[in-house]
């Protein structure tokens, strides 16, 4: 990583990472800005940071569902990490990505 954002993000990740809770929002948001910033697969990630490869695999995905609809962090808690690691699954295999109609579909 290059840039001092990489590094904040990276140190910001690491930081969540490790501290037990319930922070999968900001874990997950982070977490993909983090692999979009530097282009680097979970796999890639997960060996520098106190998370498993799957776990950090489905942080990103979370996250990348998070950042693209703005779901914001009550709205996350509300739905719940498992139903938003379901959705984020398949809404990774659209090119496209859901609308927001659909997303919320999926959701209800």
């Amino acid at each position: 990583m290059n840039d001092d954002r990489g590094q904040e993000l990276f140190a910001a990740v690491a930081r969540l990472s490790a501290e037990p809770g319930l922070q999968f929002h900001a874990l997950a948001t982070l977490l993909s800005e983090l692999a979009e910033l530097t282009n680097v697969s979970p796999s890639a990630l997960y060996p520098r940071l106190p998370l498993s490869r799957r776990r950090a695999y489905y942080l990103i995905s979370v996250g990348d569902l998070i950042r693209r609809h703005q779901l914001s962090k009550a709205e996350a808690e509300a739905i719940g990490w498992t139903k938003l690691q379901i959705v984020a699954r398949h809404a990774r295999k659209r090119t496209d990505g859901p609308s927001r109609k659909e997303l919320s579909a999926w959701l209800e």
